[in-house]
């Protein structure tokens, strides 16, 4: 059921409501809210990176940025989308077109989530995209930015760990399931896992190896 909800999601841009997917995501936000047993941190871990926002989508941002119920938005001609919801609905594009959405696409499904595509190239290519965005979007949508080598992605992802490593004095735990960088944790946990077994495999390069030693000091021991 989490991937039919993930699907959902994606192809129309909203949480399932109502019988079926609707009310099975529901009552994981209630078991979440509630803390029960079966609610593991594993499940949760599983949705947080199939229907990112899930938790808190029965809340919505509102057009000055302040949390608002759902009767409340619904007064207002057009709530924002999670830019989650976006970013997913543009993977959906790709793997379904093999290309990506464009501006003047052939609906407007494709001409709207292709306008918000060109919007995150072009905050991307002016240094405003915000980092972890822009390392969802490279992990998830390789290719997304054309001016973006995989060089440069590489790299800024080798610099968002070590600024995460000196601000949490830590590395980034697979199984982290609390806060609101949760997801971002685990990323960069897994990007970092998988740079060690290429290391263990002689994979790594050696000036890659040589940035992570630089970077990551004593938090990096293959």
């Amino acid at each position: 059921m989490a991937h039919g909800c993930a699907v959902y999601v994606a192809e129309h841009g909203a949480y399932p409501k109502g019988y079926g997917m609707g009310e099975w995501l529901g009552r994981q936000r209630s078991a979440a809210r509630q803390n029960l047993s079966w609610m593991t941190p594993e499940r949760i871990a599983v949705l947080d990176d199939l229907i990112p926002g899930w938790r808190d989508s029965a809340w919505v941002t509102g057009l000055a940025g302040h949390a608002q119920s759902p009767r409340r938005a619904q007064s207002n001609r057009q709530a924002p989308v999670p830019w989650e919801i976006s970013a997913l609905a543009v993977v959906a594009f790709w793997q379904q077109h093999q290309r990506w959405p464009s501006q003047s696409g052939q609906d407007d499904h494709e001409t709207k989530i292709g306008r918000w595509l060109s919007a995150q190239r072009l905050a991307a290519n002016r240094n405003r995209l915000r980092s972890e965005r822009r390392v969802w979007l490279d992990e998830r949508a390789p290719g997304w930015n054309p001016t973006g080598s995989q060089e440069d992605r590489w790299t800024r992802r080798a610099h968002q760990l070590s600024e995460w490593c000196r601000e949490h004095n830590r590395l980034p735990a697979v199984t982290s399931e609390t806060g609101a960088s949760a997801g971002t944790e685990r990323q960069l946990a897994h990007w970092f896992k998988n740079r060690r077994m290429e290391h263990r495999a002689g994979r790594l390069p050696a000036e890659r190896e040589l940035l992570l030693s630089e970077l990551l000091g004593e938090f990096w021991k293959p």
